[in-house]
């Protein structure tokens, strides 16, 4: 979500900053932060800071938080690990009909019309 808005808000509770930065970024709390904004184009609201305020946020305990905030940094990275390494895989195959196709084209290979 893109806002003109900015606020700062402090919290009641302590609340670990990864913990809270994945918390946010969950599909439910953007659902809240959509109901929170006003505007005419989504994704370009402005942040009604009442409404804000008004967001439920679950706070488990600090030993919750890191446990939840470490597991989701370790199977991001997993994943990114894994979107990487299929991406260098889809490289090489772009790479490999480019070739293949260029050979077919020019005649260093022999193209076969039994289909």
């Amino acid at each position: 979500m893109v806002s003109p808005a900015y606020y700062i808000f402090n919290f009641i509770k302590e609340i670990n900053g990864l913990f809270f930065h994945w918390a946010i970024r969950s599909k439910i709390y953007i659902s809240f932060f959509g109901s929170a904004s006003d505007g005419v184009r989504i994704g370009q609201w402005d942040l009604s800071k009442t409404r804000m305020k008004e967001i439920p946020f679950i706070i488990p305990p600090l030993a919750e938080q890191q446990q939840i905030a470490d597991y989701l940094e370790q199977k991001s990275a997993e994943i990114d690990a894994t979107i990487a390494h299929y991406e260098q895989q889809i490289d090489k195959l772009k790479e490999y009909k480019t070739v293949l196709i260029q050979a077919a084209v020019t005649g260093q290979i022999e193209v076969s019309n039994d289909g």
